[in-house]
């Protein structure tokens, strides 16, 4: 049932987060030494892509508890989401939304996530971006990450290829 998954994927989650840890996560995508070198000798500040950030919501509900276990490896953690609900989140955790939960068109929220992303990245210094099933803003945001020297991990999992993957 709905409800059994979203148990196991909570738990799935805190074991994963707990375990595997935020350094360890991101040596697996081939992320630059020079990044893993500064993980490991300075708390992150971290963007993060997420497409929804809902800790009600019963599929990606989950990610509340991702965010919550980075939060303790991060200074900051500032996240542009597709869809923004309900947040419980750490205080040096801000949530940024393209707007899909207000009914915006297509786009709109590109033009909203464009929006948010240079506000962020031109105020704030990020030593990587954490892309959680979001290739879309993965790619959309790639040259200006790019431009900046940010270094982008994108954490996908489906059986299929998409031309969003491939520009991700």
């Amino acid at each position: 049932t709905i409800r059994y998954k979203m148990k196991m994927y909570a738990l799935l989650c805190a074991v994963t987060a707990s375990v595997l840890k935020l350094q360890y996560i991101l040596s697996l995508h081939a992320i630059p030494s020079g990044v893993r070198q500064l993980m490991t000798q300075a708390p992150l500040r971290l963007l993060m892509f997420n497409l929804m950030t809902d800790v009600n919501d019963p599929v990606l509900g989950f990610t509340t508890a991702w965010i919550q276990e980075l939060a303790k490896h991060c200074v900051c953690i500032d996240v542009i989401t597709m869809y923004q609900g309900e947040l419980d989140l750490p205080e040096h955790v801000r949530v940024f939304s393209a707007g899909r939960e207000k009914g915006l068109s297509k786009p709109r929220r590109i033009l909203n996530f464009y929006r948010h992303l240079v506000h962020l990245i031109s105020t704030n210094h990020y030593d990587v971006c954490f892309a959680h099933m979001m290739p879309l803003f993965a790619g959309l945001g790639g040259p200006l990450l790019k431009l900046r020297g940010i270094d982008t991990v994108l954490w996908y999992t489906h059986r299929q290829k998409s031309s969003q993957l491939k520009l991700g």
